[in-house]
């Protein structure tokens, strides 16, 4: 159980460059949260621990989990959300969202690994405003090479109570040399989970679509390589769009031209996939891989065609005995700029690198580089992302962590226009009795803000956005 809990000792999220429609999906690090929560995980996301406190203080929370004699497993949590404000002390904050989050789970577990499951989640609002989650799903291993799992839910959100189903069935092959996979999945135009759960889907849209591979993975062990991946597979698909979808469109970006066979209700809109992925696992651990796609995708604004292409090479994972480990990732092709409604091109790279420089002193680098074109093959974004850890161990239970981060974006969409973002988090923890911890965090964020499409916009530098020091015994 927990009452007003601050986590002020959790690492801040990396400050993402996320070029899409969707929000990014940010890792849990709530230690009330990640404990257990194997229980909680189905196929599809039905239950994002990070929903409950991003819009609010947590009041209180209760979690509940264990296994009963047969192999039945169970997991509840509750959680009131709000402002917290100090029992009445200060000014109320009304901005802060108050919501009430239910989630009960049991899976029933078979002697052979199979497993049942069915899942209720549920968070109640202000003004009836809730959603509502149910699944059912399962697990089945045959031979100990075949695996096939499937997952039926259905939601319940205000206003969205036509078509509010997600049905979800994989089959997969496990072994060497050749591995395969069949999957079958139709999400609904209304089926919304996003309130407790997670799923990259706009509202008024859904698809169905059939996904296959197969790989050859075979065991080398020969000239320092260890196994190959050979990966080829395909997509074949059709969106799902609705005339509330194609409306909403219209009303949001009433400049943008939208096909007139969607508005019509003419078109199929059919997609596909192919792709292709070659990854060598070498002897010391090192990975190496190259893959191309070619698809075709489909919009309100008309069907496009393209490619993407990538490597990515891995040194061995570090540890406190190997000193350095590093990584460095390239992909580039056809993107659709949302922001722009139109299809251009990118590129990325992202390197990151572990060094253990002493045994009490370890150093963390990552970085990201991307760029993106318009039709015309002309730059209209260019973004940057650099952030770096340094931990040092003064004893086995006494240690300083620096944590910096910063971001900046600049687009070319008619006006130049930058918005950088800067953290910076320091962290004392000090473990004073085994499993009991004192510690004193310290976070501050600042922004650059310029134009934004804004004549009369005062352009404001390195501006302080947060400031936070707590003190705190775990």
């Amino acid at each position: 159980m927990t009452l007003n809990p601050d986590y002020a000792q959790v690492e801040a999220d990396v400050l993402d460059i996320n070029l899409t429609r969707y929000p990014t999906r940010f890792p849990e690090k709530r230690n009330f949260f990640l404990e257990g929560r194997g229980i909680f995980e189905t196929p599809s996301e039905l239950f994002y621990s990070r929903r409950i406190g991003a819009k609010g203080d947590i009041l209180w929370g209760a979690k509940l989990s264990g296994r009963a004699k047969g192999g039945l497993e169970y997991g509840i949590i509750g959680s009131q959300t709000g402002d917290w404000n100090y029992f009445g002390i200060g000014n109320k904050n009304h901005n802060k969202e108050e919501a009430l989050f239910g989630i009960a789970r049991i899976r029933k577990g078979f002697s052979n690994g199979s497993s049942l499951g069915m899942m209720i989640a549920d968070k109640e609002g202000k003004n009836n405003e809730y959603g509502r989650v149910f699944g059912l799903d399962g697990l089945f291993l045959y031979k100990g090479i075949y695996v096939t799992t499937f997952q039926i839910a259905s939601s319940m959100n205000p206003n969205l109570t036509g078509d509010n189903n997600s049905y979800y069935f994989q089959f997969n092959r496990r072994a060497n040399p050749w591995s395969g996979r069949i999957m079958l999945r139709r999400t609904e135009t209304d089926y919304d989970i996003n309130s407790t759960g997670f799923m990259a889907k706009e509202k008024f849209r859904g698809n169905q679509n059939l996904h296959a591979n197969i790989i050859y993975n075979p065991l080398i062990e020969k000239k320092g390589i260890r196994q190959i991946h050979i990966i080829n597979g395909f997509v074949l698909g059709e969106t799902l769009f609705t005339r509330e979808y194609i409306n909403n469109w219209r009303d949001r970006y009433p400049d943008t031209i939208i096909e007139q066979g969607y508005l019509n209700g003419e078109l199929n809109p059919n997609y596909w996939e192919i792709n292709n992925e070659l990854l060598l696992r070498l002897t010391n651990e090192m990975n190496v891989s190259v893959w191309l796609a070619q698809f075709k995708n489909n919009e309100l604004t008309g069907d496009y065609r393209g490619v993407r292409k990538g490597f990515h090479i891995r040194s061995p994972k570090t540890g406190r005995i190997q000193k350095y480990s590093s990584s460095i990732g390239y992909q580039w092709g056809t993107f659709y700029n949302f922001a722009q409604k139109y299809v251009g091109s990118d590129w990325n790279i992202n390197v990151s690198g572990t060094s253990w420089i002493k045994s009490n002193f370890g150093v963390e680098l990552n970085g990201q580089y991307t760029k993106t074109y318009n039709p015309e093959k002309l730059m209209d974004g260019k973004h940057f992302r650099l952030s770096m850890r340094n931990t040092y161990l003064f004893t086995k239970d006494l240690f300083l962590r620096l944590y910096t981060q910063g971001r900046w974006g600049t687009t070319y969409y008619g006006e130049k226009n930058n918005i950088n973002n800067y953290l910076l988090s320091l962290l004392l923890g000090w473990e004073f009795k085994p499993g009991s911890w004192f510690y004193l965090a310290f976070n501050e964020g600042r922004q650059d803000i310029d134009d934004l499409n804004d004549p009369n916009f005062q352009p404001r530098n390195f501006f302080m956005t947060d400031r936070t020091l707590v003190a705190k015994i775990y």
